[in-house]
């Protein structure tokens, strides 16, 4: 099943925590940002209040090139290590609200390139490929069609991926 979304999110609608279970090896692709390619091996999977509605719960993925530290626990600390150069990636909100497979709440980016800009906030259009999702599991593949400029930066993406959903 394929969607075009346009990912935006607000920095102040970011601030909470998270505990993540353990990063699966099990995304394969690349994310590449100005012309900088990283190959994307790690996938994330997470339960957390929906920016729209906090009462409802979301799916968040993070996509990324590099394990993540265990003592990550916010949207900062993934930030932080995007500004560092430690992992390169993103991370995705899918909404579990209404036709799930059709729609992803948000997105951003980790990059060098970015740290703490606004562009962070910002994963521009991305294509759905929802393959598999049951309570268990959710596999599928994130992209773009071609390469996509946003602030004027450049960025493409192409993601499959297979990971086990934690316990709501």
């Amino acid at each position: 099943m394929k969607k075009s979304l346009m990912l935006i999110s607000m920095a102040f609608l970011l601030c909470f925590t998270f505990s993540c279970q353990k990063g699966e090896k099990n995304a394969t692709g690349t994310f590449t940002f100005n012309n900088k390619i990283a190959k994307i091996n790690y996938v994330y999977a997470w339960y957390g209040p929906s920016v729209l509605d906090r009462s409802e719960k979301n799916i968040y993925l993070v996509f990324s090139d590099n394990p993540i530290p265990d003592k990550t626990h916010s949207i900062f600390d993934l930030q932080d290590l995007g500004e560092k150069g430690k992992i390169h990636g993103l991370m995705v909100r899918y909404s579990t609200m209404g036709t799930f497979k059709d729609s992803i709440e948000g997105g951003n980016f980790f990059h060098e390139d970015i740290g703490h800009s606004s562009l962070a906030y910002s994963a521009g259009f991305i294509e759905v490929e929802l393959t598999n999702y049951d309570e268990n599991v959710m596999e599928g593949r994130i992209f773009t069609k071609e390469p996509r400029d946003i602030f004027d930066h450049k960025y493409e993406l192409d993601v499959s991926y297979k990971v086990s959903l934690p316990t709501k």
